[in-house]
């Protein structure tokens, strides 16, 4: 069974974090990494999206700024999400939320008897199954220390948070931190955080690693005291195709040259090794930073990851390295910026690959404006191909500005991106999708009722997480009237959803020897789903029929009345409203 969420675009959440002077360092980090966070409409010509909806019950909760994690789906109307709130005592507490058949849960809050400290916040969900799930989150103690702790679903049902040992004897503003999870079944998961050491300024990643329902004190990641030994290194992202085949990648904070600085490590057979520089990254850029941020397996030693650069003269440019049989290449510049008719940069936000030599990417690029605007690109057959403009963008945005920050594929040739635009009427910052369907893009669609929420003016999207069946689920943020942060989710079905028919049309009614002959036409929409009857009923009421085909003899009517006839057409999901009367008869 594929780990829903874990093989393709699992990410960190941007949840609260400590206020101590390393994790401000840290902080630092996480506010770039939060600004390009990853793992997925009748009213705006894309039938496939539902209305976005406030995450149940979180407003009341959630006093000032909610925070989301990842969202992942396991398929059509079943996804989990969380993240973390703000209490009345003005503590962040941590929550998760679940989708089952369509209809999302209250937000409910976790790890409360151990977040004494008052900060907590729920990152990452790995699924193996419907309704079978694994949080990561993190709380604090009385001493306002992080510790971490792992949460279950077990057919639908969420139990008690459970604290996972320390990897050693934390002081006062050490912290341990638990982003990233991924489960090949239930009871077996394996997770990347991090321990911040406060005395030293040192933070190195940690491995979590779950077996048979049993979560081990988790151990420092090989390899990192000689290849960091002074600054802070950070997992940003984890990619895990098969049980014991994993990669991850992330950065690492220099601590007193304030450089960032990008590395991948590898995990076989249940084995990590030691983490290495991102491959020909010094020679692509030349700069003082590389940013790792999104990283997705397509295939057990196939994958790519990709994220920013700085270039020779300062400016930012995306960059994808790819891993063919095992082996990482050279990193490259994923395109010049005059591929698109830019200005002079560009990012990478997210990548999702959904077989071998199969994946796509979304990011943002400067256009000649200064403006950001959202792109898209893709590999097909291990080559990457030229970025393309998110179709439709600049009709939203009237040029004003863009940035596509999330992707996620079902299949080749089949995903769906999302991110932010400026509206060009309100200049509020709202949300959009577009979804691709056999290898070409649809046009930029806002989120359906995503505008109405965001009366604030500050709307992001966060995740959005695609099943194999190609429905797909996305969460982010919006901005209420009060200025106060909250948690939307929406979700899509791969194929439009089927609705009762519309009217019957164009009801005519004549008179032959006393029998009245009532015709109509079909609906012009069925709803999805084929018509099996239609009932004719009398005005007044006197007779009526039901019927399959498109007309209906009646007759025992009164000779001195004036009739006329409506038709309803029924099909799976119901009865349609009362087609138009038709015109009136007298029977004869």
């Amino acid at each position: 069974m594929k780990d829903h969420g874990a093989s393709g675009v699992v990410r960190r959440g941007c949840g609260p974090q400590p206020t101590t002077r390393i994790v401000r360092m840290f902080a630092v980090v996480g506010s770039v990494l939060c600004l390009n966070l990853a793992s997925a409409l009748p009213a705006h010509a894309d039938g496939f999206w539902t209305n976005a909806i406030e995450v149940p019950g979180l407003s009341t909760l959630n006093h000032t700024t909610a925070m989301t994690g990842t969202i992942v789906c396991t398929s059509k109307g079943n996804c989990v999400t969380g993240g973390s709130y703000t209490d009345a005592a003005l503590n962040t507490q941590a929550y998760v939320a679940t989708e089952t058949h369509g209809v999302w849960s209250p937000a409910k809050e976790v790890a409360s008897s151990l977040n004494v400290g008052g900060v907590a916040a729920v990152y990452a969900f790995s699924c193996p199954s419907e309704g079978n799930c694994t949080a990561s989150g993190t709380f604090a103690d009385a001493d306002n220390i992080q510790h971490a702790f792992a949460l279950n679903e077990v057919s639908g049902v969420w139990g008690s948070a459970v604290p996972i040992a320390d990897y050693s004897t934390l002081q006062p503003g050490d912290q341990t931190l638990f982003q990233t999870i991924s489960c090949s079944a239930m009871g077996t998961c394996v997770g990347i955080g991090a321990y911040l050491d406060e005395a030293t300024n040192v933070g190195q990643p940690l491995i979590f690693t779950e077996t048979n329902g049993v979560w081990a004190a988790p151990v420092l990641a090989p390899g990192f005291s000689p290849f960091n030994p002074a600054g802070i290194a950070l997992v940003a992202t984890l990619s895990c195709p098969a049980a014991g085949s994993c990669e991850a990648g992330g950065i690492i904070l220099g601590s007193v040259t304030n450089t960032l600085d990008s590395f991948l490590m590898h995990e076989s057979n249940g084995v990590w090794g030691d983490p290495f520089k991102v491959p020909g990254i010094t020679a692509l850029g030349g700069g003082a930073i590389t940013l790792l941020d999104t990283l997705s397996c397509g295939a057990p030693g196939d994958c790519s990851a990709g994220g920013i650069y700085s270039d020779k003269v300062g400016l930012e440019q995306a960059f994808v390295v790819s891993e063919v049989n095992g082996t990482w290449g050279n990193a490259v510049q994923l395109f010049a910026t005059t591929d698109l008719g830019s200005g002079l940069t560009s990012g990478l936000s997210s990548l999702s690959c959904s077989a071998k030599g199969e994946c796509s990417g979304a990011g943002s690029y400067g256009d000649l404006a200064n403006n950001d605007q959202g792109f898209v690109v893709s590999e097909v057959g291990g080559s990457w191909g030229s970025p393309i403009e998110v179709p439709g963008i600049k009709s939203l945005n009237n040029d004003v500005g863009s940035g596509a920050t999330t992707i996620s594929c079902s299949a080749p040739g089949s995903c769906t991106a999302g991110g932010t635009y400026t509206d060009a009427n309100s200049s509020n910052v709202d949300v959009f999708v577009a979804k691709e369907t056999s290898g070409t893009w649809g046009n930029a669609v806002p989120v359906p009722n995503a505008a109405r929420l965001n009366q604030g003016g500050k709307a992001a999207i966060n995740n959005v997480s695609c099943s194999s069946d190609g429905s797909c689920g996305v969460n982010g943020t919006y901005t209420d009237s009060q200025s106060n942060t909250q948690i939307f989710v929406d979700d899509s079905s791969a194929v439009a959803p089927t609705t009762v028919s519309g009217t019957p049309r164009h009801v005519t009614a004549v008179d032959k020897d006393g029998v009245v002959t009532v015709r109509w036409l079909a609906p012009a929409s069925t709803g999805g789903t084929p018509i099996t009857s239609y009932a004719v009923t009398s005005i007044p009421k006197s007779k009526g029929c039901t019927t399959r085909s498109t007309s209906c003899a009646l007759k025992g009517l009164n000779k001195k009345v004036h009739y006329s006839f409506q038709v309803r057409a029924t099909n799976a999901d119901g009865t349609s409203a009362a087609s138009a009367k038709s015109n009136a008869v007298l029977p004869r």
